[in-house]
């Protein structure tokens, strides 16, 4: 079974982190239900947190998580949701993600960001000469945050 751990933190939008868990978890079951066959589930998923504590999505909903970061000793794949409060605020205020990545990528884990949840990859270093997407809405901010580290192509609608 493969190994998927979410990186959650204060300010993350709760439905990126809620819709990555319902991906995973369900891959393997569904149809397997409906087919009335044998559930086997593909994969384990996990929420971690900086410390191990409960997070506080920007809606206001808390949710556990079930391992700090540094409890994390593999991982086929980690997760970095959506920033949903304020960019500069969250990526100050949780360094222990950005540690953390920096880890994964040592280690040879699968990483993956949701929209701005990129620029904590950024920020690690991951996303140093290579190309990104985050909201268009962010564009200018990508523009000066990045300065000449990354490039961030901006999907607009």
């Amino acid at each position: 079974m493969k190994q998927v751990v979410i990186l959650a933190f204060d300010g993350a939008l709760a439905s990126a982190i809620t819709g990555i868990v319902d991906l995973f978890s369900m891959a393997g079951t569904s149809w397997n239900r409906i087919q009335n066959q044998q559930i086997e589930r593909l994969f384990e998923v996990k929420i971690a947190s900086p410390k191990g504590q409960s997070i506080q999505c920007i809606n206001g909903i808390k949710m556990h998580a079930e391992l700090s970061y540094q409890e994390i000793q593999y991982a086929d794949l980690v997760v970095v949701p959506t920033i949903g409060a304020a960019l500069l605020s969250v990526l100050q205020r949780t360094p222990e993600l950005i540690i953390f990545l920096q880890y994964a990528q040592q280690q040879h884990f699968m990483i993956a960001a949701n929209c701005t949840g990129n620029f904590f990859l950024a920020e690690a270093g991951i996303l140093n000469g290579k190309q990104a997407t985050t909201h268009w809405g962010f564009d200018t901010q990508a523009c000066d945050f990045t300065a000449n580290l990354y490039k961030f192509d901006n999907l607009k609608a």
